[in-house]
């Protein structure tokens, strides 16, 4: 009897190793099974997805979407449908006046100052003018009061004359008063009336330089000076029509240390035809406030 259950015992013993040696050759997941795995676990992209998570639109507010595209820094223009012009322009609005001493006067009443006859010849600083027969005047300048302290804030104007009526934008930009350490400068660099292709009026461009010093130590030994080139670009026509395409456009950006530059970035800004703003970065690329202007934009109504 005993050797009859010692036989039993090793028969069973032969049996639970092949079930072990079965179940150790048999594969862990079919072909169907791992193919589940890897869509669970998430596929590899394809090019047509990573475009779509990389690529980058300047939006009508002017911001652009995540991520900088690599056309941004390399100066070459998005491809695609062109978009709106980039609402940095402000909603400012060409505004009648009924003179230029009207125009003062208000401005005077509003800032506080001496509204007297006199005195208000002293407010407004022509500085840049361009003309055309069918256009009319424009004129560039500042208002200013010469009696606040350092000259105080200079709030730079353009006044357009034509047909006998006067109308007013600004400010485009304004100049504040200089302290120990915060030196502002801001000039009027040109004003020209351009011809496009296409367009019954002109593109008026206007370019003023805004220079910002600010010392790095106590002693003011060394100087920071950030000078920024700004374009402002309006179509204008003979009916009166006024349409910015352009503010504070920061065409040339220079960095210096002493009068020294460590940085500069540039744009060029080029009108393909009448309706088209194309804007690329220059040789340098583009810092983070040039980039958001980059572009092919479409202009007009």
């Amino acid at each position: 009897m005993r050797a009859k259950m010692i036989q039993s015992w090793q028969g069973m013993g032969r049996l639970a190793c092949a079930l072990l040696i079965f179940l150790a050759c048999k594969p862990e997941s079919s072909p169907t099974g791992s193919l589940v795995a890897a869509q669970d676990a998430g596929s590899a992209p394809t090019q047509a997805d990573a475009g779509a998570v990389t690529s980058s639109r300047t939006t009508d507010a002017g911001i652009p979407d995540a991520g900088i595209p690599a056309t941004a820094t390399s100066g070459q223009p998005h491809t695609g449908a062109a978009t709106r012009p980039l609402q940095r322009v402000p909603s400012l609005k060409l505004r009648p006046v009924a003179s230029e001493e009207a125009f003062i006067r208000e401005h005077a009443q509003d800032e506080g100052w001496d509204t007297s006859a006199q005195r208000l010849k002293s407010y407004w600083h022509p500085a840049s003018r361009a003309e055309d027969d069918r256009l009319g005047h424009f004129i560039l300048g500042h208002l200013s009061n010469p009696d606040e302290p350092r000259g105080g804030e200079q709030g730079w104007m353009l006044l357009r004359e034509h047909g006998g009526k006067l109308a007013v934008y600004g400010p485009l930009i304004t100049q504040q008063p200089w302290t120990p350490d915060y030196m502002h400068k801001v000039k009027p660099v040109r004003m020209t009336l351009k011809t496009l292709d296409g367009h019954p009026g002109k593109l008026l461009w206007i370019q003023i330089q805004d220079k910002l010093t600010t010392p790095l130590d106590p002693q003011g030994e060394r100087l920071d000076a950030k000078t920024r080139l700004l374009d402002y670009g309006f179509l204008v026509d003979a009916r009166g029509g006024f349409t910015p395409l352009a503010f504070q456009l920061p065409e040339k950006v220079t960095q210096e240390i002493n009068d020294e530059t460590t940085a500069e970035t540039t744009l060029t800004v080029s009108f393909t035809a009448a309706d088209r703003m194309v804007i690329t970065a220059g040789p340098e690329g583009a810092n983070p406030e040039q980039q958001a202007w980059i572009g092919e934009h479409r202009i007009g109504e």
